[in-house]
């Protein structure tokens, strides 16, 4: 999306990361299994690796404008990811229910005992 539409990367980040989370979430709930390997393994080519790194370097290099400035872009790619996934987990839980609450019972400690 940033290389093809001309779209920020922090938000072409978050809506891969968003898409992540969904599919996560969707493929954990037909396997019967948790979200978390899924969605663990899909977001690491989405890091921000090469942006902390030249980071990094050009602060090694005394050039610390550049440097500060590519940490703020690493710290804003590694938000759009955890609000990407978040919020994707959050929509698939929206459109997936689990049964209803009038056929399941109430637990043990909400009916009086």
């Amino acid at each position: 999306m940033n290389h093809a539409g001309g779209i920020s990367p922090v938000a072409s980040t978050a809506v891969a990361a968003g898409l992540v989370g969904l599919f996560g979430q969707l493929l954990s709930r037909f396997r019967f299994a948790s979200a978390l390997p899924y969605t663990t393994a899909a977001i690491g080519p989405l890091l921000p690796g090469s942006a902390t790194y030249f980071g990094l370097l050009n602060m090694a290099q005394n050039e610390v404008d550049k440097g500060l400035v590519s940490l703020a872009k690493a710290a804003s790619l590694a938000m759009a990811i955890a609000i990407g996934v978040n919020l994707g987990s959050e929509i698939s839980r929206l459109t997936l229910r689990v049964g209803s609450a009038g056929k399941r019972r109430a637990a043990k400690r909400t009916r009086g005992f």
